[in-house]
């Protein structure tokens, strides 16, 4: 089983320095779901998978976690620094 570490978003901001939607900069650091921004975050998660991250709606919060998920996702993230391989983080 893997490691589970929680950040709070800044921490998490600090520490892994999320990109900019440089093809929708009106969304700031969110890349959407869907077309070209969905095309880059596969193109991501084949390419640098430890820099894609996964903005999930929860039953009572809103989290980040590491990785390209599917279910519940509300938008995706890249980072300038990956995660740590077999860790895996939930940011608040």
């Amino acid at each position: 089983m893997s490691d589970i570490i929680k950040l709070d978003y800044f921490d998490w901001h600090k520490q892994f320095k999320p990109v900019k939607n440089f093809l929708n900069p009106s969304n700031e650091f969110a890349f959407e779901t869907f077309g070209d921004d969905l095309k880059f975050i596969a193109y991501m998660q084949q390419h640098h998978p430890l820099r894609v991250w996964t903005q999930l709606e929860g039953d009572e919060d809103i989290i980040i976690v590491n990785g390209m998920h599917h279910v519940n996702r509300m938008c995706y993230c890249i980072t300038e620094v990956p995660a740590i391989e077999n860790v895996e983080y939930e940011v608040d």
